[in-house]
């Protein structure tokens, strides 16, 4: 690991799609007066606080799941997961656990800079604002990371003062607060999160041994943001500190994640426009401990020690935006590396790995707007070099300390181009159709290039070699009025050329190239780019405002995705943990009190890359019920699986199945200062 990061000022563009300024369904006219305007044609949906507030869910991962096209890579909650499994798609374009899409909390990214993971509990929950979930591909103006989409967290800049407490199932505790205070020259947010839970056991009931226990965590945060500048410019300097604690599901397995965050962002009007910059970087550290598990599940050996993961990202963007033009430039970089023990023997761990990488990004891009023969088009187009330098793998005797292996691949770069346009046509006054083509890309994480992991008895080897992977793709899509339905329907196309997919090498008990020894009933797999997969599906949405205090809203996935190029035993087979089927309903009141219920249903998946294993289809059923008491003071009942459905989330070579969340509720008091 080298002893710094190269510190150099890093300028460039991060300004949110024009595409994306109105919501699909609220169907306003497309004018153009003036100056152009920003087509609305990217498919996207928009969470408002009221929708927050009200949601049956308590973490924002699992708030995102009533948007069908949005998904994790496997079903479990970020509540108990480990974050290494929490990587995010959107519409299932995920045939591995690294993120294909891009989270940002006002601006800043939150995908992990070591494996491109989220740490979803690191989200400010009572400041949020917004969120809101734009799909396919834009690279165009996000670079490397958008591969899919993009998720937009934004925190509210003029919340109350808040301080809420809760307590629930699993004997889980909770506190959160938020402070504003200021005047019209600058303002100061403050925000922390505390919650602890006992959690619940990961593993079939049935399978369970005497090592298996509850999943257990804790989390706790804090959050400040400063806000200043007079007429025509304006100032920003947030930061944070997010710490967690979890067991895994075992007496031995646990991990802890400790991050570090700060940005500063400056806003001025320049030549008629406006321009924005943005500075931010983020240090992290990450330990995870593995273990092999006894078939009668009755013992458990330490497997490997993962003691330590530092990651560090540092980043910065400017843009300039007049009228119907944008252009923008920003760079990246990014470092990361694990250390860790194994070969557990006599007591004690006998080798050690280090693997690590650097990484750096650089893009620019233009985008313009422009009307055409009743059409609104929004075009954009980038330009990255990217680069992957100092890859290393070395292990070594922790005895002697003699060198096993020092593997050292070759330094590499690349360049890639990402357009897109967007296209919207009013066809009435209740109906208009978007169109949208694009080409992105995504570079492997460092966590893909060298560290090899393990789940139980299954080991997946890495692969320093893996490409890059490039998605094209297209929309066509429809929003207008049916009496007093709002509908959305959206059709897509899209293919992902070498994408990095976990790929079954063999099968233990053995030695299996590359994972080495594989225990009874475990299997290898490798990191590997597969030539093609093809994406094909319809997306549908429904919002119905029944009467003023009731609200019908429909959310329907359809998405088959196959392997068109590969290995032999992999053509036509579907991808790994992407099920076909997503749904969701929503329905909520409000009036002296306020009440919510919602329906999630996915459809099977298969575990593995041979299509061997399938997840059974899972559907949930949570509700909330919220009443204001008087002087700022509410009380909020959330429920969560209330039909007890037993979700499976993982099953291994060796049959062991791991489940989701029982059924779960928790109470909430809150009190807001000075509301009546």
């Amino acid at each position: 690991m080298p002893n710094k990061m190269p510190h150099r000022l890093f300028l460039a563009g991060l300004l949110p799609l024009a595409a994306w300024a109105q919501q699909p369904l609220e169907l306003d006219p497309v004018t153009v007066e003036g100056e152009l305007q920003p087509a609305p044609a990217a498919h996207r949906d928009v969470l408002d606080a009221r929708q927050l507030e009200t949601t049956p869910a308590t973490t924002i991962d699992d708030l995102l799941r009533q948007i069908p096209a949005f998904s994790l890579f496997r079903r479990s909650s970020g509540q108990v997961a480990n974050p290494t499994t929490q990587g995010v798609t959107l519409r299932g374009v995920a045939p591995s656990g690294a993120s294909r899409s891009l989270v940002l909390l006002d601006g800043m990214p939150l995908n992990d800079p070591f494996g491109g993971w989220v740490v979803w509990q690191r989200v400010p929950m009572l400041s949020l604002a917004s969120a809101e979930v734009a799909r396919g591909g834009v690279s165009s103006q996000w670079g490397s990371a958008a591969l899919a989409g993009l998720i937009q967290l934004r925190t509210a800049e003029e919340a109350p003062t808040r301080l809420q407490s809760s307590y629930g199932s699993q004997d889980t505790w909770g506190a959160r607060a938020h402070f504003l205070g200021g005047d019209d020259n600058g303002s100061l947010q403050l925000a922390a999160d505390w919650r602890e839970s006992s959690g619940y056991p990961v593993l079939a009931e049935n399978q369970r041994g005497g090592i298996d226990t509850a999943a257990d965590a804790e989390h706790r945060q804090v959050w400040a943001r400063m806000r200043g500048g007079s007429e025509g410019q304006a100032w920003t300097l947030a930061g944070g500190a997010f710490q967690e604690e979890r067991d895994n599901g075992t007496r031995l397995t646990g991990n802890s994640t400790d991050i570090r965050w700060a940005s500063l962002g400056l806003d001025w009007a320049v030549d008629g426009g406006q321009a924005e910059w943005l500075l931010y970087g983020q240090d992290q550290r990450y330990e995870s401990l593995f273990s092999a598990q006894a078939e009668n599940r009755q013992s458990e050996t330490p497997a490997l020690d993962q003691f330590a993961v530092p990651a560090q990202a540092l980043g910065s963007s400017l843009s300039w935006n007049r009228g119907p033009l944008t252009l923008g430039f920003d760079l990246r970089a990014v470092e990361g590396e694990t250390r860790e023990r194994y070969f557990f023997s006599e007591g004690d761990f006998q080798r050690e790995r280090r693997a690590g990488a650097e990484q750096q990004f650089a893009g620019a891009w233009v985008q313009s707007v422009y009307q055409n023969a009743g059409w609104v088009w929004t075009q954009a187009v980038r330009v990255d070099w990217w680069s992957i330098q100092n890859a290393r793998r070395v292990e070594t005797d922790r005895n002697d300390g003699s060198v096993l292996l020092d593997e050292r691949p070759a330094d590499r770069d690349g360049w890639e181009w990402s357009p897109r346009i967007d296209g919207v046509r009013q066809l009435d006054a209740n109906s208009r159709l978007r169109i949208a083509a694009w080409q992105s890309f995504r570079v492997p994480t460092i966590n893909e290039l060298v560290r090899p992991f393990r789940v139980r008895n299954d080991i997946t080897a890495a692969n320093s070699e893996l490409k890059v992977e490039e998605l094209t793709g297209v929309d066509l899509g429809w929003d207008g009025l049916w009496g007093p339905w709002q509908l959305s329907l959206t059709g897509f196309w899209s293919e992902l050329e070498d994408a990095v997919a976990n790929l079954t090498v063999g099968e233990g008990p053995g030695q299996v190239a590359p994972c080495g020894f594989v225990p009874s009933g475990g299997v290898c797999r490798q990191r590997q780019n597969l030539d093609k997969i093809r994406s094909l599906g319809v997306e549908t949405s429904a919002l119905w405002p029944v009467a003023p205090t009731w609200t019908v809203r429909l959310g329907l996935l359809y998405a088959e995705h196959t392997v068109r190029r590969g290995p032999e035993a992999l053509r036509g087979k579907a991808v790994a943990q992407s099920p076909d089927w997503r749904g969701s309903l929503r329905l909520d009141y409000s009036a002296a009190f306020d009440a919510g219920l919602w329906l999630q249903y996915e459809d099977s998946r298969f575990e593995d890359d041979l299509n061997q294993r399938r997840l059974k289809a899972c559907t949930t059923l949570g509700a909330a019920l919220g009443q204001t008491l008087g002087e700022g003071v509410s009380l909020r009942l959330i429920g969560e699986n209330l039909l007890d459905e037993e979700c499976p989330t993982g099953l291994s070579g060796d049959g062991l199945e791991s489940i989701g969340a029982p059924r779960q509720w928790l109470l909430r008091l809150e009190w807001t200062p000075g509301a009546e």
